[in-house]
Formats: C-alpha cells, structure tokens, sequence
C-alpha cells in the first residue's frame, strides 16, 4: 500500500513537471548572421540581424540597406509587413508571409557579412564579396 502511494505521488510530481514545460513558447532568438536561398528566383541572401536593425545583403541585387524591426512573440514587423517566425532550432528558423516560408540558417560568428564591413575598406569589402560569392555559389548548388 505505501509503495503505491509513493508511485502515485511520483507520478502526479513528474506529470506536473512535465506540463509547466509545454505551456511555454521557446524562446524566438533572431540575433546574429544569417543566410537564406530561394531557388525560383535563384537569389542568396545574408541578413544582419541586431537587437534593433536587420540589414540584407542579395545576390544579384546588392545591398538592400538596414532597416528596424519589431518582435513581438512569433511576429517579425519589418518594413511594413508582418511575417510568422517559426524557430527550429538555435541555427535556423522559417519566415512565412502568407504563403511563402523562407528558411534562414545561421551563418558562423566568424563570416564576415556586408553590414560587418567597416565603412571605406576596399580590401576587406572584397575579402567579405569573393566569400560572399563563394557561399551564394555553394547554397545555389545544394
């Protein structure tokens, strides 16, 4: 009889556990240097992403400038429009505007990205574009 009621008590202390954990949203963390591929348009993108601004860099379109942003919960507010965040682990999450859903994957801390450019530096912009090439050459070939 006791040891019943001691698997009953464990029982009711796990699953009580178990659910304080489900009721929580992860975490949706955007922050850091990201690249995406969509292959109807044949266009690779890195994004730039700080707690404030997120900047793009495309291929074949170039700079598509810093622009601010909202997070509220799921919804990424970004030059006037809303977008669905979906994270899917710590190194990728989806974008979705209304039926299009762009996955973007975190690229290393280490790349060096358009907006990490400093301003002015020849030689180091064109470190950033010939890797920067490189990575739309590989992502269009997957």
């Amino acid at each position: 009889m006791m040891r019943s009621i001691k698997n009953i008590a464990l029982f009711i202390t796990l699953a009580g556990l178990l659910s304080c954990g489900r009721g929580k949203p992860k975490q949706t963390d955007i922050i850091g240097k990201w690249w995406s591929y969509k292959t109807a348009q044949n266009e690779y993108s890195e994004y730039d992403i700080d707690k404030n601004t997120i900047g793009i860099f495309m291929y074949p379109a170039g700079n598509g400038g810093r622009s601010s942003y909202e997070l509220i919960k799921d919804t990424l507010i970004f030059r006037g429009l809303s977008f669905k965040v979906e994270m899917l682990s710590e190194d990728q999450f989806t974008l979705t505007f209304f039926d299009k859903i762009d996955t973007l994957t975190r690229l290393p801390d280490s790349v060096i990205t358009f907006h990490s450019v400093p301003h002015m530096n020849d030689s180091t912009y064109k470190i950033f574009y010939d890797s920067f090439q490189q990575r739309a050459f590989q992502a269009g070939n997957r």
